[in-house]
């Protein structure tokens, strides 16, 4: 007989006083381990609705991977290594997904700098990934200066969000 308490055991009070092995705890697969006062004490899984059971469906939005850069810089820090490396292996795991690396720059330059700066961020992220093994006919990259910052350039730690590479895996 097990003591009380037992891990992962429940106490199940029973309506009847005639308690019953075959279904002490209705509606959730169980295990009768004993008897306590007349209740029984088992270890039971939890009962799951239905629709808790039915598998996730795939996500349909596209999947990013970012990179900072610091100023003036495109090449790649150990950070943005693994972030690529990451979707590398995002991009190997579904061979049907291509990907677009876009690159940016803050406004802290002028509009032409920024432009040359941000295609070639991007063009160094996607030889990256070509090295790791994606497929060049996979992939596409562009360049859009300081266009769709994702912070204010009046502050450092904005400046410092604008300068980026993203990497948009359409599944």
């Amino acid at each position: 007989m097990a003591r009380w308490p037992v891990p992962g055991a429940v106490l199940v009070a029973l309506a009847s006083s005639q308690p019953s092995l075959a279904a002490p705890c209705p509606g959730a697969p169980c295990e009768p381990i004993g008897w306590l006062t007349g209740h029984a004490l088992c270890r039971c899984a939890p009962a799951v609705p239905e629709a808790a059971r039915a598998p996730e469906p795939p996500a349909t939005g596209p999947v990013r991977f970012v990179v900072h850069y610091p100023v003036n810089r495109a090449g790649l820090s150990q950070a943005g290594r693994r972030s690529l490396d990451d979707a590398a292996a995002h991009l190997a795991a579904h061979p049907e997904a291509r990907a677009v690396v876009h690159g940016y720059a803050d406004a802290s330059g002028s509009p032409r700098r920024n432009a040359t700066l941000a295609a070639r961020r991007a063009l160094v992220a996607m030889r990256y990934l070509e090295q790791r093994g994606i497929a060049p006919e996979r992939l596409s990259h562009r360049g859009s200066g300081s266009a769709d910052p994702v912070a204010d350039d009046a502050t450092a730690a904005g400046r410092a969000s604008n300068r980026r590479v993203e990497v948009v895996v359409q599944e």
